[in-house]
Order: structure tokens, then C-alpha cells, then sequence
């Protein structure tokens, strides 16, 4: 059975416009993680509402006001440029989560992607009607990473090829 997998990293507008996304992609270069696709663009808003889906209604269950947590994200995702990538690697959906960080990046582990660039809590965002700026996306391993590649990506723009990588950890 293959450990290799594939998950969805987006760098949201404020990384975009923070400059830093050279920074993040390096991050995870560095630890082998292969990038199979990759496009800057802006998201159409019937692509976020997509992207995000049930997010509402699983927010909600949880006693949140799922509404307004989800309009805040699409929100955000439409308020500028994203970069968008398909990563491949040994566990990557887990990995990648793992190297972003927590949602709230005043709890990251300061190795982590928000850790290291962003600050905001939770508590900011709330007082300020907005979703949590937060730097990126990754997959959830326990949603399906497979639906959210498939919404940003077609088939022929996953790349298939070997990296140094490869040949002393896969």
C-alpha cells in the first residue's frame, strides 16, 4: 500500500500581497514535498462557494455561526490573487496540514508556516468581522482532499515527474 498521496495548498490574498510566497513554497520544497500543479489567479465566487461547501452547516453543529464564518471566508478568498497547488508526497495531506499550522496562527508552533508569518487570533478576528487571516489552505485529512483538487484543477494540469527527493525518501 503507497503512503504517497496528493492535497490542495492554497496561499491566500494576504500572502499574496505579504509578499512571503516564495517563503512558503520554499518551506515545502525544502522537506521534499513535490508540487504538481500550480497557478496564481482569482477565485470566481461560485468556485469558493464550492470550495467550501458544507462548511456552514458543519460550523453550525459545532454551535458557531456557520453563516457568517463562511460568508467571511469566501469573502476573504475573493479579495484578491491566490496561489493555488497540488502537493504530492509520503503523507502529504497530513504533512502539509501539520506544516501550516493551527487555524489561529497566535497558536502555531512557531516552525510552522503561520507560526512564522502571521500572528492573528481568534478573538481579532471575531472583533473585527473577519475571517482569520491566516496565510494558506491545506486539505483537512479528515475531509476529502481528492473533491477540493478536482474544483481547482483538471486532470492534465497535474504533473507527473521524478524529483532528487524522490530517489532518497520515497
Amino acid at each position: 500500500m503507497s503512503h504517497l498521496n496528493q492535497t490542495l495548498f492554497i496561499i491566500k490574498p494576504d500572502g499574496v500581497a505579504r509578499g512571503v510566497v516564495g517563503r512558503i513554497i520554499t518551506q515545502l520544497e525544502d522537506r521534499g514535498l513535490k508540487i504538481i500543479a500550480l497557478k496564481m489567479m482569482r477565485t470566481p465566487k461560485t468556485l469558493a462557494e464550492s470550495h467550501y461547501g458544507d462548511l456552514d452547516t458543519r460550523l453550525t453543529k459545532r454551535g458557531l455561526d456557520g453563516a457568517a464564518i463562511k460568508r467571511q471566508m469566501i469573502d476573504f478568498l475573493l479579495s484578491g490573487p491566490v496561489i493555488v497547488m497540488v502537493i504530492e508526497g509520503v503523507k502529504a495531506v497530513e504533512y502539509v496540514k501539520r506544516l501550516s499550522g493551527s487555524t489561529y496562527p497566535n497558536e502555531s508552533d512557531l516552525g510552522t508556516i503561520r507560526g512564522m508569518f502571521a500572528h492573528v487570533t481568534r478573538e481579532h478576528a471575531n472583533d473585527s468581522d473577519q475571517a482569520v487571516r491566516n496565510l494558506v489552505h491545506a486539505s483537512d485529512p479528515a475531509e476529502d482532499p481528492a473533491r477540493e483538487i478536482k474544483l481547482w484543477f483538471t486532470p492534465e494540469e497535474l504533473q507527473d515527474y521524478q524529483t532528487a527527493h524522490q530517489l532518497h525518501t520515497w
